[in-house]
C-alpha cells in the first residue's frame, strides 16, 4: 500500500507540473495575442 501511495503522489506532482506548464504556455501565448493587437492599435494610431 506504501508504494502505491507513493506512485500516486509522484503521478500527482507529474500531472500538477505538467498542468502547471500548460497553463504557463496558454498565458505566454495570451500574452502574445494582446501584445500583437496592441502593437497593430499603436501602428494604425501612428499612421492616422
Amino acid at each position: 500500500v506504501r508504494n502505491l501511495e507513493d506512485i500516486s503522489m509522484k503521478e500527482e506532482r507529474k500531472w500538477r507540473q505538467e498542468k502547471l506548464i500548460n497553463m504557463g504556455e496558454i498565458q505566454r501565448y495570451c500574452y502574445m495575442e494582446v501584445g500583437k493587437s496592441i502593437r497593430r492599435e499603436l501602428w494604425t494610431n501612428t499612421d492616422g
